[in-house]
């Protein structure tokens, strides 16, 4: 598959427009004795109520939870992607897929390191072949832990919080069941988490994303 994402990987990563006033999220954490222990408390403590409740009842998004995650360390593609209505209730697919590319789990920290690259099909409408697009990419903001949580059976979730832009960020959420030969149910869901103006509120919308054939393959 497209080799050249391991260049990609740190050409575009997302910044903060820093100051010497900020706290990172760990250094608060630090500072407040917060330990992530995969239950439903510690998410909603990272991401807040009000993003876990879009998550869960809004987008019906699976939030797995338990401090035994499977090890995830690979990469795997999410296709035929079918993005999710909250409105209408129901899906529309399109000609798309995400790579998902994670490294360097430890599950006494439940953390992990993660990169997204968001693909179309191209103008030929076929999977994976020299016409494809790259539309955009996603990781961790940097300073920010990216968090695991799951249990013995294999049902997992990764938290992490992306800067999508100046003065945006988002939440994330990615869900599935591991097993032998790959992922099945693999779900990616974002939150728009926080808009950067106090006055018009932060949690405004979120996106669900399912695997069209329900099996993520590694690659």
């Amino acid at each position: 598959m497209k080799k050249i994402i391991y260049i990609l990987a740190i050409i575009g990563a997302f910044t903060f427009s820093s100051c010497e006033s900020e706290v990172s999220f760990l250094e608060l954490a630090g500072q407040q004795g917060f330990v992530f222990n995969g239950t439903t408390q510690d998410i909603q403590t990272y991401i807040g109520q009000e993003a876990y409740d879009k998550f869960k009842v809004d987008l019906r998004m699976p939030i797995n939870t338990g401090d035994n995650p499977p090890v995830l360390n690979g990469n795997f593609v999410l296709n035929e992607a079918a993005i999710y209505d909250e409105i209408l209730d129901e899906y529309t697919f399109n000609q798309s897929y995400i790579e998902f590319y994670l490294a360097n789990q430890n599950n006494e920290e439940l953390t992990l390191n993660y990169m997204a690259y968001f693909w179309h099909y191209g103008i030929d409408g076929v999977f994976d072949t020299t016409d494809d697009e790259m539309t955009a990419e996603e990781e961790s903001i940097p300073g920010e832990p990216v968090y695991i949580s799951g249990d013995a059976a294999g049902n997992f979730t990764i938290i992490l919080k992306t800067q999508v832009a100046p003065g945006r960020v988002d939440v994330v959420a990615v869900s599935g069941k591991r097993v032998v030969n790959g992922i099945e149910d693999l779900e990616y869901a974002y939150v728009k988490y926080d808009n950067g103006d106090p006055d018009t509120g932060n949690i405004e919308f979120g996106v669900r994303i399912i695997d069209g054939d329900f099996f993520s393959e590694p690659f």
